[in-house]
């Protein structure tokens, strides 16, 4: 075993992991990557990719994309619903998608070691390294960023991290992904990509519906605390029942093994940065409180880290600097005006209803709601301008 020196060692090859992988090496820093599943892998999630990840993307992850999104589409608890088209989106494989972020990063000179998962990392405070141990290897690192995931890892609990994320931060999915024949699709009058969500599948969370190019990706998600009781894949079996019953995929349908994961549907960390490590993604709690969706977080997080440890080795300048970066860049989605809007509308069955009636009767809130959903305005921005359009919007729905 060798104990080569890295500038960077990162552990977890998601989006988060190979985003910080492929921006260090493009900054010049020697990188390496460990990837505990060998690529390709599956990751069980609804795959859904905001318009502005796109330029942060490197040019395997680029034509790794499986579609654009022709419409969103947004059901009431009684499953009344409006139709939103024009604001772009595209869907991703999950497992096409990570492994070509893993050979963008590879192109840019990354080291990487899928099917090989980190066993330890222990702190030299002789020479402020890291070492980085695995069953085939030994390796030491001046900086170490963790994308390890949600999960509390033996990793996460040794290095003093965290025992456990707080009552009420982690939230449940299930969800399949099924190659389907498009014929199938268009027997049942379905001819466009569409992102579907479902409001009172679930308390505090939702059922979604991806109609992907050659995929359908069904799924259910919501607070762990709120659907312990009812068992998560049960919950998942009544939707899917609801979707035939709906005609919306055939009654026949032989679909994908669900599986279940967890991700903070609440706020981020309240710290990032460990002496010269940091998280990124999940780790981070990087999710959106309000819709769960990720990937931006994951991707332009791991840029942010890159950045910070680059100008802490070039120019000395702290790595807290990454906290700041993100904080400023989309710490509000994900905390405070994230929280009020998940607080606000998932409280009742009412509130869901009586947003997705308004946005029926006005398609101008109907777009902010699609804006909102594919990340073109942030939480804070969507609910100035709805504050704004609401007399408008009450108007015309006295008039209907």
């Amino acid at each position: 075993m060798s104990n080569e020196l890295y500038d960077v060692a990162i552990i977890g090859g998601g989006p988060a992991g190979s985003s910080s992988a492929y921006y260090c090496a493009k900054m010049g820093l020697k990188t390496i990557l460990f990837e505990k599943k060998a690529y390709p892998r599956d990751k069980p999630c609804g795959g859904a990719l905001s318009h502005r990840t796109l330029s942060l993307l490197g040019e395997k992850a680029k034509q790794s994309i499986n579609c654009s999104i022709d419409n969103i589409t947004i059901y009431s608890p009684s499953l009344k619903h409006f139709i939103n088209r024009g604001n772009k989106g595209y869907f991703v494989i999950r497992e096409q998608f990570d492994e070509a972020m893993a050979r963008d990063a590879q192109e840019q000179g990354v080291s990487i070691f899928d099917g090989e998962a980190v066993l330890e990392i222990k702190h030299d405070s002789n020479n402020d390294t890291y070492t980085i141990v695995t069953e085939k290897r030994i390796i030491s690192a001046n900086y170490v960023i963790l994308a390890t995931g949600v999960q509390n890892n033996k990793l996460i609990r040794s290095l003093g991290i965290r025992s456990r994320w707080p009552e009420g931060y982690l939230a449940i999915c299930v969800n399949s992904e099924t190659e389907i024949e498009q014929k199938l699709l268009t027997d049942l009058g379905i001819k466009e990509t569409s992102l579907q969500i479902f409001f009172g599948v679930v308390p505090k969370g939702y059922g979604w519906y991806f109609i992907k190019k050659g995929y359908i990706n069904i799924g259910i998600g919501a607070t762990w605390i709120d659907i312990k009781e009812d068992g998560p894949k049960n919950v998942y079996e009544r939707f899917v029942e609801q979707l035939k019953e709906m005609n919306l995929i055939p009654s026949d349908i032989k679909l994908a093994k669900a599986k279940s994961y967890t991700l903070v549907f609440k706020k981020p960390v309240k710290k990032s940065v460990f002496h010269k490590l940091l998280l990124v993604g999940d780790a981070a709690g990087f999710v959106s409180p309000v819709t769960g969706e990720g990937l931006y977080y994951c991707i332009s997080g791991g840029k942010f880290a890159a950045e910070a440890i680059y100008n802490n080795k070039q120019y000395g300048k702290a790595l807290k600097a990454y906290q700041k970066k993100w904080i400023k860049d989309f710490g509000k989605d994900l905390s405070k005006t994230g929280l009020f809007l998940q607080n606000f509308l998932y409280k009742t069955l009412r509130r869901m209803e009586l947003i997705v009636n308004l946005a029926i009767k006005d398609d101008k809130l109907a777009d902010l709601v699609g804006k909102m959903i594919m990340g073109i305005l942030d939480y804070g921005k969507f609910l100035r301008k709805v504050i704004f359009r609401l007399p408008v919007t009450i108007i015309k729905t006295l008039k209907k």
